[in-house]
């Protein structure tokens, strides 16, 4: 490849090597076997995407022959400085984008999600026309809440009340049927921060109750929310069966 600025400052010169035969003009095919051969650094698909995105937002390619491009290109991400390995990531596969004002960049995310490390560069139309949309808050819960998270999600107080504090703060954002569906995705789990360790929501109680001492009370998170905790049946009082319990306990 010609260095454009060199092409440019010297341009009769190259336009006899093309009029002799001697260099010829980049193609779709000649990008397309380049893509087929190797997979691409971190660096690499950063400038891909955005020669992708600017060249759709230009009308130059259209948003079928990017995603045929896509579905041959594979990048080596996360690989560390002392190791020659790293995760592959096929760009074909990837259907979503991260919106850092609603989920932190840093925390899970599905896997056919693109690395915030590389979408933050692009805009967000031309994300849209290479067809992604952006991870719903719904949808990363339910990954959050899958096998493979799960875990970590349900004993880790740091990790609950950084996802908790995210969703509470998008709560008066989100549709009828969007709350209906995080309420449905987190209350059967023990996400629920409190004084005495990890409970399901509605088995844990607002700081106000103190009629007992050691009731799973929610411990403060940022963004915390009244309504957000109602919502997913964080209790105000305590039941009767369970005063009586006590009483006859003691």
């Amino acid at each position: 490849m010609v260095p454009q600025e060199l092409a440019t400052k010297a341009y009769t010169f190259f336009l006899n090597l093309h009029s002799r035969g001697f260099i010829s003009e980049l193609t779709m095919a000649d990008i397309r076997r380049g893509l087929e051969t190797r997979a691409l650094s971190e660096e690499e698909l950063t400038e891909f995407l955005k020669w992708c995105g600017a060249k759709l937002e230009s009308s130059e390619i259209d948003a079928a022959g990017v995603r045929s491009l896509f579905d041959i290109t594979v990048a080596n991400i996360d690989v560390k400085a002392d190791e020659n390995s790293g995760r592959i990531l096929a760009l074909g596969d990837v259907g979503a984008y991260i919106n850092a004002a609603r989920i932190t960049p840093t925390l899970p995310v599905p896997p056919d999600t693109i690395p915030f490390q590389f979408s933050k560069v692009i805009p967000n139309k031309q994300l849209q026309m290479f067809g992604w949309i952006e991870l719903s808050m719904v949808r990363w819960l339910r990954y959050m809440t899958s096998a493979s998270q799960l875990q970590e999600f349900s004993s880790s107080e740091k990790l609950a009340s950084q996802v908790l504090s995210l969703t509470a703060k998008c709560w008066d954002q989100l549709d009828g049927a969007s709350k209906e569906a995080v309420v449905s995705i987190l209350t059967p789990h023990t996400v629920m921060p409190t004084k005495i360790g990890m409970r399901k929501p509605d088995h844990s109680y607002f700081a106000t109750v103190k009629l007992f001492d050691d009731l799973p009370t929610v411990k403060a998170f940022p963004g915390s929310k009244e309504k957000f905790l109602v919502a997913l049946g964080v209790r105000k009082t305590v039941d009767l069966p369970v005063v009586f319990e006590r009483m006859r306990s003691k």
